[in-house]
């Protein structure tokens, strides 16, 4: 019911569920159980789309702290974990902490998941996105170029996560002046 209420945007309505559910799960299967985490997780995205981003950070830690503890480090869970905690970082403007979460995140991916595929090509889009932010555009042009060829090799050309991955080029290219560019990938 949580979920629900927030996929409608209703995000009192989550919370409330998602924190009843979580007392449950607490008294059930106790603090450091996957299912408590991934409540967790979820209670964080509700805060984080509220733009309440210290309880997000609060929330997603929390997750982050038992996934570690019960699936490892290098598991997916933790790897998508910490891709939120730099989207929450990134939201407040702290791009160095930001990137770490990231960086970290993707090391995980390509581990686990490999170079070529679609959750790995995300979170090198949101290194692009960290550089370009801090004005290092031919850091966020090659993030965002092997974002691309991961997309294009994986969900073909004409796919709208791949469109917003060519968007971003454009911005980089728009950014440095390179007009012409910048056309091509809009």
């Amino acid at each position: 019911l949580g979920n629900v209420a927030y996929a409608e945007g209703d995000y009192p309505t989550a919370r409330q569920y998602l924190a009843e559910a979580l007392a449950i799960e607490e008294a059930v299967l106790g603090r450091r159980h996957r299912e408590t985490a991934v409540t967790l997780y979820e209670l964080g995205n509700v805060a984080y789309a509220e733009g309440d981003y210290p309880t997000a950070r609060q929330y997603l830690a929390e997750a982050l702290e038992i996934e570690e503890a019960v699936l490892g480090r290098r598991h997916r869970s933790t790897a998508v974990t910490l891709h939120e905690l730099g989207n929450v970082a990134y939201a407040e403007g702290d791009y160095p902490t930001a990137r770490q979460y990231f960086q970290e995140a993707l090391a995980i991916k390509e581990a686990v998941l490999g170079r070529r595929h679609r959750s790995t090509a995300v979170t090198l889009h949101k290194l692009g996105n960290v550089a370009y932010a801090e004005g290092d555009y031919p850091t966020a042009r090659q993030y965002l170029a092997e974002a691309l060829a991961i997309k294009e090799a994986v969900l073909g050309r004409r796919h709208r996560s791949t469109a917003v991955t060519l968007h971003g080029l454009g911005n980089v290219a728009y950014a440095e002046g390179d007009y012409p560019t910048a056309r091509q990938y809009f």
